[in-house]
């Protein structure tokens, strides 16, 4: 009876530690990884303080969390940046062009920690930034290249759905798969198990 209650507690405890982690959004790690990309922008292109930037932003989806990392990044920096077509006339003498950029996450098939653990999958977030900064009056060229910022980690599947941002289609991937074998062995395995703590309940008893 002992080795039964410990069992259980066991299970208790891994359930309560893994719901006390707090697992950080799709989003916040975009703007995380964003963040990253942004200051190696600003300093391959050698900005100082008090430089006036026009930043001009290629379309692409969600690309406003590129935007905003960069905007926040300059400004902290003690640059001036100047965003959209309302900057006519106001060209500074430097220009940053951020001409590509991708927000991506991927699931990976699913795996189970334990005999009753939650089911898992790797969660994989890339953001890559294609940019070119100029003197806009020499027309000499400071930095160009493409940067890519990734960020892994493990998940539990029934999380996912709290993870993404309904209003970020970057945030959303394809839920992940299980694998053959899970598929086949799952059901044996949870039958397996429950007749072991079934057995050992009699047979301490007895």
């Amino acid at each position: 009876m002992l080795a039964l209650s410990v069992f259980s507690l066991s299970i208790v405890h891994a359930h309560l530690s893994a719901a006390e982690q707090r697992t950080e959004s799709n989003v916040g790690i975009f703007k995380r990884l964003a963040a990253e990309a942004a200051e190696e922008v600003t300093v391959n292109s050698h900005f100082r303080s008090g430089d006036s930037i026009h930043c001009r932003i290629a379309a692409r989806p969600d690309s406003w969390i590129i935007e905003s990392a960069l905007l926040e990044r300059l400004k902290s920096t003690g640059c001036t940046p100047f965003v959209g077509d309302s900057v006519a006339g106001l060209i500074g003498p430097y220009v940053l062009d951020v001409v590509y950029s991708q927000l991506d996450v991927r699931y990976e098939d699913s795996f189970r920690e334990g005999i009753f653990g939650s089911k898992r999958t790797c969660r994989h977030l890339t953001v890559s930034v294609e940019y070119r900064s100029a003197n806009a009056r020499t027309g000499e060229i400071l930095a160009s290249g493409t940067l890519t910022k990734e960020s892994r980690d493990t998940v539990a599947v029934d999380d996912l759905s709290s993870l993404e941002d309904p209003g970020v289609r970057s945030s959303h991937g394809v839920p992940p798969g299980d694998t053959f074998l899970d598929k086949i062995a799952e059901p044996f395995v949870i039958l397996g198990a429950a007749g072991v703590v079934v057995y050992l309940f009699f047979h301490v008893r007895s």
